[in-house]
């Protein structure tokens, strides 16, 4: 059966003739994680939990290019960390609300005093801090970037 996925949805066909069902699964943005990513390959926390400081960013940012050469969608799960590794896939859990995601490092920032971490809108939307605008996030580091041999 072929299922299309978008922005965290799966469509399954259930035949030629009936419209899709929704279901959980993966966003095929551009450097969102896939479901391989997320439940297949991750190895244990590489990292012990810690209490970051995260913000966004969207909008205006939409389409430009990010530090790691791809063109930044607020629609994907990525996020900005001024030095780990591009490609890093991090946990985030918001204490407040328990809601929790994965994303991918495919940026440079955040550029101000304080904060750890920049969201694209659709993470910070996941965790529940568009309103805030910053927000303490529990971070774990799940999986580092390949490296290049």
């Amino acid at each position: 059966m072929r299922t299309f996925a978008i922005c965290g949805l799966l469509l399954s066909p259930l035949s030629a003739h009936s419209p899709p069902l929704l279901s959980r699964g993966e966003c095929f943005l551009p450097c969102a994680p896939t479901v391989r990513d997320l439940n297949h390959t991750l190895s244990p926390s590489l990292s012990p939990q810690k209490e970051v400081l995260a913000s966004w960013y969207g909008r205006p940012f939409h389409g430009h290019r990010t530090a790691s050469g791809v063109a930044f969608s607020r629609f994907a799960l990525t996020c900005a960390h001024p030095s780990l590794p591009f490609g890093t896939l991090i946990t985030l859990r918001n204490p407040s609300n328990r809601r929790e995601i994965v994303v991918k490092v495919t940026d440079r920032g955040p550029f101000f005093p304080g904060r750890e971490l920049d969201l694209s809108e659709m993470a910070a939307f996941k965790l529940g801090i568009i309103r805030s605008g910053v927000a303490p996030l529990l971070m774990e580091i799940k999986r580092n970037a390949p490296t290049a041999d």
